[in-house]
């Protein structure tokens, strides 16, 4: 059973670390200041939500992906 949960936590933290990166591009690619405020917001929030995960793996016992799959 872990090993489905830790499985489906490690797609979640590729997700998560996909979307920092995508917001990231995103803010360096925009002109507009605001635009790049809600940018950087996303990508700190996908950055703390990996985090997260990651940490619910490892109390698992298991291995934390540590990269999107981009």
């Amino acid at each position: 059973m872990n090993d489905k949960v830790i499985a489906t936590l490690n797609e979640l933290i590729e997700t998560s670390k996909d979307g920092e990166k995508g917001f990231a591009l995103a803010a360096r690619d925009t002109k507009e200041p605001e635009l790049n405020e809600v940018f950087r917001q996303g990508e700190e929030s996908c950055r703390a939500a990996a985090a997260e995960l990651q940490d619910q793996v490892r109390q698992l016992g298991g291995d934390a992906a540590e990269f999107g799959s981009m």
